[in-house]
């Protein structure tokens, strides 16, 4: 066999090897035993994808799982606060579609909230709650999206935040908020005239395949209870 004949055979085989040989595990469920338990989890999938292919994936459950079926990747899972981008991101589409702006005040796109007595909410603005920095303080007042450890929804967690004073003037200080994420879904509904899920689906379509966004069978007119980042 030729030199040239023998290279492209080694490449072929090294080729054929990448692509059939068995995948490993990514890590020893032990490795992460401590950490489903810390995080009350019954169970997590860890997955590596590349270039339009799976590489690697492991299922990982608890002794006492939650779930009445299997996990695998098909298993839905809620992605939290991972969807914050989400809504970051259709809240500066609708900037460039001039449906909004960064400086639109937020007492100017939802005037019908129960404001409370402070001048601060004459401040803030559309890019101050993209940032956090809306004047809401978690680790103040509490987070107003909790109650005794569970999900109340983004209209009681709205209603609940802004009838109260602000816990530091719009822009001086960064604090990750989950209401301010909340207002931006109600801004995102208001200014699209869409609900939350359509409008985020309508601008990002691919999304449509793997991602479902929000409640079922809410209420219309209602404020999307998830959009604060707690999507499936």
């Amino acid at each position: 066999m030729s030199r040239t004949g023998a290279l492209l055979l080694a490449i072929l085989m090294i080729l054929l090897a990448v692509r059939f040989w068995p995948q490993r595990p990514l890590a020893d469920p032990s490795d992460f035993a401590e950490f489903m338990a810390q995080e009350h989890l019954s169970g997590m999938v860890l997955a590596i994808h590349a270039e339009g292919r799976l590489l690697s994936s492991q299922v990982l459950e608890s002794g006492t799982p939650v779930h009445a079926r299997r996990l695998s990747l098909q298993t839905p899972f809620p992605i939290a606060s991972l969807s914050k981008p989400l809504t970051a991101a259709t809240a500066r589409m609708l900037v460039r579609e001039r449906r909004l702006r960064l400086e639109d005040r937020l007492i100017d796109l939802l005037p019908q909230l129960p404001y409370a007595h402070d001048d601060g909410y004459q401040r803030i603005t559309v890019q101050h709650l993209l940032q956090h920095i809306g004047g809401f303080d978690r680790l103040h007042a509490g987070d107003p999206i909790f109650e005794n450890d569970r999900l109340v929804g983004c209209k009681v967690a709205i209603d609940r935040a802004v009838s109260r004073p602000l816990d530091m003037p719009p822009g001086t200080r960064m604090s990750y908020s989950n209401v301010g994420y909340c207002l931006l879904g109600a801004i995102i509904e208001e200014s699209s005239g869409q609900p939350y899920e359509q409008a985020v689906l309508t601008r990002f379509p691919r999304l449509g395949s793997h991602t479902t966004l929000g409640l079922p069978a809410r209420p219309p007119g209602s404020v999307n209870d998830l959009a604060f980042g707690d999507s499936r």
